[in-house]
């Protein structure tokens, strides 16, 4: 019976890392050449961001070598004066960018649903900016130019600009595209595209009849994604970078952000688990594309405890899941992921130990959701501010997998002391980027696309 339970938590991990290799079959989507203007409407939500950062924006989006668009400069919930002044400013005189400044709650849906009332009547194409981006002349061009070709959401990947050649930072930088270079290319070929929030497009018609964003969701922007093809709409990833944000200064930065999008993907898992599940609108292979997609910043490990603590048949199937999870991400990013972008096995290997570092907020983000305990939004800070780095939830853990490990020796359960030696590993992960990424960076002057 154990060997039962212990191949039962292997199972969804076997499906996924199948599944994965999809992403080799990923070839770039063509594009229409010439067509003719549609009008765009640039959503760019602002929440207390530094205005430096958001000119820098708001400029790229100014220079688009298009005809027919406005740029909407969304200044929500931000009370302060000297934040909202150089902004207004600039829009004042321009003749392509718009200032609003507004009071929401909802999240950033609910920003982004005041932008549908505030947009020009005539738009027929929407994209999202986030305000740290600077994007290529082109982009909106570029945008269109798939949506003429019948797509109804267009994604480019996220990029990063301005950030030191340190191991910190390039092991950063790697992880953060592991998502683009292997989850959305196999989304693409499963044609489960979503939507990832900024450098993308999504035509009006298909979002008004999806329905407004989720302002309980934390993640509007992979859910809205979902819903889209719930309703039998195509999406399309096209791998070219089209525009550069700035990444987290700090690692503690990098676990909130991390944290949130954990917990809106496991909101969104849940909201829709009949249709992910046993509903008829999504392909089996569409099904488990949006499964992966949004459990790719999950793992079991604090299950895994939990299990091994109360041993019996609980233990070995926290076995199988942790095992599961670790042959899968190891073989993801060791040769998915390398194959694919071609780079070496030592930044593969600093991508992974990077990923294995934010284990507390990927194993304790689904559990919050799950009990429906809310949270608050955390503003990814632009500019170097101090933080308080709290780590009781790491602390936690770490007194969890002693106690399991005690237990364990007492009980001669091996499967418990293998689980609590995964969970020390992940711990080294922890204290070593934790500690090289404890003070912010200075950032690069650069903004080059």
């Amino acid at each position: 019976m154990e060997l039962f339970f212990f191949l039962f938590g292997l199972l969804p991990y076997t499906i996924e890392t199948y599944f994965l290799r999809k992403a080799f079959d990923y070839k770039k989507p063509e594009s229409v050449e010439s067509f003719h203007d549609q009008f765009v409407s640039v959503h760019v939500p602002i929440h207390k961001e530094p205005p430096e950062v958001v000119l820098q924006t708001l400029e790229s989006l100014k220079k688009q070598d298009y005809k027919e668009y406005e740029v909407l400069a969304l200044v929500n919930n931000t009370p302060c004066r000297h934040l909202r002044k150089p902004i207004s400013k600039y829009c004042q005189e321009s003749e392509v960018c718009k200032y609003y400044h507004i009071r929401t709650h909802g999240f950033k849906g609910g920003t982004l649903n005041k932008a549908l009332e505030l947009m020009n009547p005539k738009t027929q194409v929407l994209a999202v900016v986030d305000s740290d981006y600077t994007v290529r002349r082109d982009f909106i061009k570029r945008g269109v130019s798939y949506t003429q070709k019948g797509w109804s959401v267009v994604q480019f990947p996220q990029d990063y600009r301005d950030y030191p050649n340190t191991l910190f930072f390039r092991a950063m930088y790697l992880s953060y595209r592991y998502f683009f270079a292997v989850i959305m290319r196999m989304c693409h070929v499963l044609e489960a595209v979503s939507f990832m929030g900024t450098v993308g497009f999504i035509k009006r018609e298909c979002l008004e009849k999806a329905g407004r964003w989720s302002d309980e969701v934390i993640t509007e922007d992979s859910e809205m994604g979902l819903r889209i093809n719930l309703k039998g709409f195509k999406g399309a990833y096209v791998d070219e970078s089209v525009g550069k944000g700035l990444m987290p200064f700090t690692w503690f930065s990098c676990r909130q952000q991390r944290f949130r999008w954990a917990y809106g993907n496991a909101q969104t898992i849940l909201k829709h688990f009949w249709e992910l599940t046993f509903g008829k609108n999504l392909r089996a292979k569409q099904k488990v594309a949006f499964w992966i997609q949004n459990a790719v910043w999950h793992t079991p490990l604090l299950i895994s405890l939990v299990f091994s603590l109360l041993g019996g048949w609980l233990s070995w199937l926290g076995v199988g899941l942790l095992s599961g999870f670790l042959l899968s991400r190891v073989y993801s990013f060791m040769h998915i992921y390398r194959k694919l972008d071609g780079i070496s096995y030592s930044d593969a290997f600093i991508a992974l130990l990077f990923y294995f570092s934010l284990f507390f907020p990927m194993s304790y983000a689904p559990i919050r959701a799950f009990l429906k305990l809310k949270v608050s939004f955390y503003r990814t800070p632009k500019s170097n501010v101090k933080e308080r780095h709290l780590y009781i939830g790491e602390f936690a853990m770490l007194i969890l997998t002693f106690i399991v490990l005690i237990a364990s020796l007492k009980g001669k359960r091996w499967e418990g002391v293998y689980v609590c030696i995964v969970s020390f590993l992940f711990f080294v992960c922890f204290l070593v980027f934790s500690w090289l990424g404890r003070r912010p960076c200075q950032l690069l002057t650069s903004s080059k696309v």
